[in-house]
C-alpha cells in the first residue's frame, strides 16, 4: 500500500498521483510505501546533513572533478577522522577524549557521506570523458 509523502494517507497504485483526496490539487505527489514511513525520520535527517555538507564543500571549493584516485585519498583521509574519533569516544586508553563523542561522530561520518557523494557526482559527471 502506497500514501501520499505530504499527508501519509490515501492508497494509491502508483507512486506519483494526483492527490485531491488530501491536498486539494490536481498536481502530482510523491508516493512512499507504508514500510518507509517508519524510516523516514532518522533516514531524512541523515541524508539532510549529507546534503549541506555538500553544499558547504562546493561553496568553499566549487565543483570538483578530481580524478578517482584523488577521491580515494581524500575519502581515507575523511575515514582516518572518523576512526580516530571512534577511537576517542570508546577506547579506555583514548588520549584526547575532546575529539570523540556523539557530535564529533556524525559531523565526521557526514564529512565521509559527503565526500563519497562528491565522488560519485564527480564520476557521473565525467563518465564519458
Amino acid at each position: 500500500m502506497n500514501y501520499c509523502r505530504d499527508c501519509k494517507d490515501h492508497d494509491s497504485s502508483s507512486f506519483t498521483f494526483p492527490c485531491k483526496e488530501c491536498c486539494g490539487t490536481n498536481e502530482k505527489r510523491n508516493f512512499v510505501n507504508k514500510n518507509m514511513v517508519e524510516s523516514i525520520g532518522t533516514r531524512a535527517e541523515a541524508i539532510n546533513l549529507v546534503y549541506q555538507e555538500r553544499n558547504n564543500q562546493d561553496a568553499k571549493w566549487g565543483e570538483q572533478n578530481h580524478a578517482q584516485t584523488a577521491w580515494a585519498s581524500i575519502l581515507g583521509e575523511e575515514f582516518g577522522e572518523y576512526c580516530q574519533c571512534v577511537n576517542e569516544t570508546y577506547l579506555s586508553n583514548a588520549t584526547k577524549k575532546h575529539e570523540g563523542g556523539y557530535e564529533n561522530l556524525l559531523k565526521e561520518l557526514t564529512h565521509v557521506a559527503a565526500v563519497a557523494v562528491g565522488a560519485m557526482e564527480s564520476l557521473m559527471r565525467n563518465k564519458d570523458k
